[in-house]
């Protein structure tokens, strides 16, 4: 899997299975809705503010701890604000508000579906060592694999390229020139006089 220590400040790709998530920490926060920083509970108040943008209304955001594996390792990652949204089809209120009793740490459906499916991982490594997913997307090797097991009986569709191809072909055959079609009646008549001529010839040399 990945070494922090190598790849440090440096986005890397990789295919992986969602194994576990872990919710020691909540799998949510409340973010300052200008730049998602957490927000910290005022002293003696109810309220809320951001280290940047004082006082705000607390925004639900993303921030899963979620453990992926490959055939020969493990890694803990961090999702948070659009890849977590691409990974689990949903903004982070959305899915609080689907649930009947949001906590924090009971995860919703849409986030355990995601286990043991097979994605691409763009991961931003930190010198403290955290891996941030900066972007997530289904695996096509996956869907590949799928097709293999099951194969379909419909005909898949050929690529552009190749349906380009087929109709410069079809105009050819289509709309072929006049003096096309009137050099291949030619060809066709001398090659029909050429036999007759070499059947007389023929003919007359059995009769002498």
């Amino acid at each position: 899997m990945l070494n922090p220590r190598l790849y440090n400040s440096k986005p890397v790709c990789c295919s992986a299975k969602i194994a576990r998530f872990s919710t020691h920490n909540s799998w949510w926060y409340n973010g300052c809705p200008i730049c998602c920083k957490q927000l910290r509970q005022k002293q003696n108040s109810n309220e809320m503010s951001c280290i940047k943008h004082e006082t705000q209304q607390p925004l639900p955001c993303y921030r899963v701890y979620v453990t992926i594996e490959d055939r020969e390792n493990e890694a803990i990652l961090i999702v948070m604000g659009e890849a977590a949204e691409q990974l689990f089809g949903n903004t982070c209120p959305e899915l609080l508000n689907k649930q009947q009793e949001p906590t924090r740490q009971a995860l919703p459906k849409e986030i355990e579906n995601t286990i043991g499916q097979q994605y691409l991982f763009e991961i931003q490594p930190k010198s403290h060592g955290e891996l941030i997913v900066k972007s997530v997307s289904p695996d096509p090797q996956s869907f590949v694999a799928v097709s293999e097991q099951h194969p379909t009986t419909a005909t898949p569709d050929r690529p552009s390229t190749e349906r380009k191809r087929t109709v410069e072909t079809s105009k050819k055959a289509l709309f072929t020139t006049e003096q096309e079609k009137k050099s291949k009646r030619q060809s066709r008549h001398q090659g029909t006089t050429s036999s007759s001529l070499q059947s007389e010839q023929h003919e007359t040399q059995t009769s002498r």
